[in-house]
């Protein structure tokens, strides 16, 4: 089932945007628009890029952001509960492929939630980033 939500895109970079500033270009660029959430052929995405991937067990990055890392922690989540929760949620792929943790690029799967998943340390986590490596 389709669903339309409002989100903040980059008019410069068209990257998915947390308000109007947009961190990559560093400037005042994104503007709201529509967009489709199609959750079910996006959780497949999701399933497709995990199931490879031996371990039942995956690092997540939660992040403060939709649009980049905030590293508010680093936990171990079971790939059928990233999957469950990911059919609960509204969400968008954002551009990040790579993110920084403990002095080493890694791969990820950048994902940005369109509502708020869960709360760590205060702060509400948009943003999880699978290690895909």
């Amino acid at each position: 089932m389709k669903k339309t939500r409002e989100v903040y895109v980059c008019e410069i970079c068209k990257n998915y945007c947390e308000s109007k500033e947009c961190y990559l270009c560093d400037t005042v660029s994104a503007r709201q628009i529509p967009i489709e959430i199609e959750r079910e052929s996006m959780v497949q995405v999701v399933k497709e890029t995990l199931n490879p991937l031996e371990n039942k067990q995956l690092e997540v990055m939660l992040s403060r952001s939709l649009d980049g890392p905030s590293d508010l922690a680093v936990i171990d989540m079971d790939k059928e509960t990233i999957l469950e929760d990911l059919h609960k949620l509204d969400f968008i792929f954002n551009d990040v492929t790579a993110v920084k943790y403990k002095g080493v690029m890694r791969k990820c799967l950048g994902i940005g939630l369109l509502d708020p998943y869960k709360t760590v340390e205060g702060e509400q986590v948009t943003g999880l980033f699978i290690f895909t490596e």
